[in-house]
């Protein structure tokens, strides 16, 4: 090993150390450098949509990326406020309408700011129509809608008043008429209000003539129509009265009495303004009705022989000739009856100078029942006697309506006749077929006789020439009111007022007196009509 080679072997045990010591030396310096900062990077938010319902149900959804990564699942979204809110990954939806600002966060980073405009639903309320009939027939329906969603079946619809009405569904149908107002709520939201015209039922009662005949034959024919729909067959028309109003049992009306009336119509709780019909007077002659009035007593023998001959008379002319009969038993005058009672004395003034029995027709014909065998025939007699009245149509009619007031018999008269008189009217009450005793031919008592249309009582007067109610005129209704207080009157037995009829006539003047004109009869608690020579 030369010189140079062993210099180079001794040098390099310290070139090795030397480069060792600069190793650690370098290694010491490195740890002693600071670490270099990082990078930052670029966070940025962005949203689906600037602007959403403030419905609870329209969502804004976000998006967040750092340096263009999406890091959304890694990023918090925060809504600035007071407090801020940091929202989970669903997005956002509010019910309130306002503008909200968002920024994100991640990695430490901040995103720039977004907003996002909350609008305000608009609950809005429609109808198919904007008027409609007011008869419970007709609807109207409504449309709710919050902005273009539509929400009526979940809707509350209000009908404004006091109180309001909520409705049962979307459609509303009256019978009032008028300006209905509605609005409707949902979800906290309020629509404004909407106006629906219910028009009134246009209801209209006609008659087919202005004018009829007041004869009781001719009507006065109606029609009734809802908004030119015929109706009269569901209709119900009245007749207006001063006391209560009269329902017509057909859709028609015909009278004896002249005048106008008026008349309306009731449909389906609607009624019609009132019409009039002129009902023109015309001179109807009236039925005659005869009567028989016999005199008789219950101690006479005889008197049932005068009994049955004028019950064969009645039986075989009425109703052709509606002849009536009437008893009046006497007391103390020629013979005595226990039937006598209230009215004993006025049969004794009425009752003609005769032999027993004894009977009159039509006030003016006497008529005597001889009992001497084989001698005259009464039932014949008595025809004759009517037949010599005659059966001409009468010149007054009566109507009478009556009424037993626990022991007082009411009454009012009617009296109408076809030419201008000082008519006059009587009346008796009268019972029929009272049992009770009675001597019969041949001396016998019957102690079951049955005595038919017993005169009870009568009102104030004198039975030849009545009562004057007044001059009668064509055309119009003279009119009477009587009473009969019955507890107050004696007679010899309880009187079955529930078997008892009224029996009145009017009479006429005639030379310096009067004559029987007409006859009707009419139970108590009833009433009779006028009765025309048709």
């Amino acid at each position: 090993m030369n010189a140079k080679q062993r210099r180079l072997c001794k040098a390099v045990p310290y070139m090795l150390l030397t480069i060792l010591l600069l190793g650690i030396a370098a290694g010491c310096a490195q740890r002693d450098a600071p670490e270099p900062e990082p990078e930052p990077v670029e966070v940025k938010i962005a949203v689906d949509k600037a602007t959403i319902k403030a419905n609870g149900a329209d969502v804004v959804r976000f998006t967040v990326t750092a340096d263009g990564k999406d890091v959304t699942p890694s990023a918090l979204i925060v809504r600035k406020g007071e407090p801020e809110d940091t929202l989970g990954a669903a997005g956002f939806s509010t019910r309130i309408p306002e503008t909200y600002t968002f920024a994100a966060s991640y990695d430490g980073q901040r995103s720039d700011e977004v907003t996002v405009e909350a609008t305000a639903v608009v609950l809005s309320i429609t109808a198919d129509r904007v008027e409609f009939k007011a008869n419970h027939k007709e609807s109207v329906t409504f449309t709710v809608m919050a902005d273009e969603q539509d929400v009526t079946s979940d809707a509350t619809i209000l009908l404004v008043g006091a109180p309001e009405v909520t409705l049962d569904n979307a459609s509303y149908m009256t019978k009032k008429a008028g300006t209905c107002t509605f609005y409707a709520t949902y979800d906290g939201l309020t629509s404004d209000e909407i106006r629906i015209e219910a028009l009134p039922v246009v209801l209209v009662l006609r008659a087919d003539k202005p004018s009829v005949k007041a004869d009781e034959r001719e009507f006065a024919v109606f029609s009734v129509t809802a908004d030119d729909e015929n109706v009269t067959a569901s209709a119900r028309i009245f007749r207006k009265d001063a006391e209560v109003d009269k329902l017509l049992e057909e859709a028609k009306f015909a009278t004896d009495t002249p005048g106008a009336y008026e008349f309306y119509a009731v449909y389906d709780d609607d009624t019609t303004q009132a019409m009039q019909v002129n009902y023109t007077y015309v001179a109807i002659p009236f039925r005659r009705q005869h009567l028989i009035m016999q005199f008789t007593g219950s101690a006479c023998p005889n008197c049932p022989l005068m009994t049955d001959a004028v019950r064969s008379v009645v039986e075989e002319l009425t109703p052709t000739r509606m002849v009536h009969h009437i008893s009046l038993h006497l007391d103390g005058k020629h013979c005595n009856s226990w039937l006598a009672g209230a009215i004993g004395n006025i049969a004794n003034e009425m009752s003609p100078e005769y032999t027993f029995p004894s009977a009159v027709v039509d006030l003016r014909d006497e008529v005597a029942l001889l009992v001497l065998q084989n001698q005259i025939v009464t039932p014949e007699y008595l025809k004759k006697a009517l037949n010599r009245s005659g059966s001409a149509p009468a010149e007054t009619g009566i109507a009478i309506e009556s009424q037993v007031n626990g022991t007082t018999i009411d009454f009012e008269v009617n009296i109408r006749a076809t030419r201008a008189d000082n008519y006059r009217f009587f009346a008796f009450v009268v019972e029929d077929m009272i049992r009770g005793g009675q001597y019969i031919p041949g001396g016998a008592w019957n102690s079951n006789y049955l005595h038919p249309n017993v005169a009870t009582y009568v009102i104030p007067g004198d039975p030849k020439s009545g009562v004057f109610l007044g001059r009668v005129e064509p055309g119009k209704e003279t009119v009477g009111s009587f009473s009969i207080e019955t507890k107050d009157l004696q007679t010899n037995r309880n009187v079955n007022l529930s078997n008892c009829h009224i029996l009145a006539y009017t009479l006429k003047p005639s030379g310096e007196g009067y004559v029987l004109d007409n006859v009707v009869r009419c139970p108590l608690n009833g009433s009779v009509r006028y009765l025309y020579n048709r």
